[in-house]
């Protein structure tokens, strides 16, 4: 959609099929859509005004975020928005606006954040493929005993740093990681030590299946649990 601003009031000027369907306005835009301002979440306007200004001020990358908007049934809907600032002769403030629904991925991630305040298991999701090794951390229950969240675990699982936090990981450990990984059994369990930022070491014990292959791309499942 074509968004003109003056002041703090955003108008749409354009729009077109998409947006009609995934805000629900059926054709109604210009009767109750032309002030998008008025959509917005009262949370969420000052970050909106933001990512105005740095597309305005930056004609060539634009700007991002995440908005929520209270669209035409009543519900809330959140929008991962690309902003660009339409370069005209007499310097109004207009833009070039996409949109994509992120209400579902983001109830999810809700969902998987309140399980693991009551889950007491570490679930993990590795991919192995061509490229490389990805870990993805699906629920965290062990993230406040070990002082880390979702995204730090899944970065330091991603770079190796993890790996630095085991104490007594030895070579039947990394024997066993290439097995599965190779495909010569199924899974593998072990103990290990783990030690925290603040100093403590807990007991854990790790268990990695072997899960599916797709596309030449193998799948694992790893639950880590205090002992």
């Amino acid at each position: 959609s074509y968004y003109l601003q003056q002041g703090e009031k955003i108008y749409v000027t354009r729009y077109n099929d998409q947006m009609l369907k995934l805000v629900g306005a059926k054709g109604r835009l210009k009767d109750e859509f032309s002030r998008i301002d008025e959509w917005v979440h009262p949370d969420d306007k000052k970050l909106f005004y933001e990512l105005l200004d740095i597309a305005y001020e930056d004609g060539i990358n634009g700007s991002e975020g995440v908005i929520r908007f209270q669209i035409s049934n009543g519900r809330m809907a959140m929008f991962y928005l690309r902003i660009y600032r339409i370069n005209t002769e007499n310097d109004s403030r207009e833009f070039y606006v996409s949109y994509r629904d992120i209400t579902k991925t983001k109830h999810l991630e809700q969902r998987m954040r309140f399980l693991s305040t009551y889950i007491r298991s570490t679930i993990i999701l590795t991919e192995e493929a061509e490229s490389g090794v990805k870990h993805e951390v699906l629920l965290n229950g062990m993230g406040r005993k070990l002082g880390i969240t979702s995204e730090a675990l899944g970065r330091e699982l991603n770079n190796g740093k993890f790996f630095e936090r085991m104490l007594n990981r030895d070579k039947g450990f990394l024997e066993n990681i290439a097995k599965i990984r190779k495909g010569l059994v199924n899974n593998v369990e072990t103990d290990v030590d783990i030690l925290t930022d603040g100093g403590k070491v807990f007991s854990v014990h790790v268990n990695t299946e072997f899960a599916y292959s797709e596309d030449d791309n193998k799948m694992f499942v790893t639950e880590m649990y205090e002992k």
